[in-house]
């Protein structure tokens, strides 16, 4: 199993709305160079 991560940054409220309603989890919040950024992941089936 594979899987598609991606990060948004925690102020692009419609994109962490998206995410999940995408099938997406948030799998961490983290600041990096002063940005607060919500990870995400989506588990694949295909390889």
């Amino acid at each position: 199993m594979s899987a598609v991560h991606l990060y948004t940054r925690e102020k692009m409220t419609d994109n962490l709305s998206i995410y999940p309603r995408l099938g997406y989890v948030q799998v961490a919040l983290r600041t990096e160079h002063g940005f607060k950024r919500v990870y995400f992941e989506k588990k694949s089936l295909g390889s």
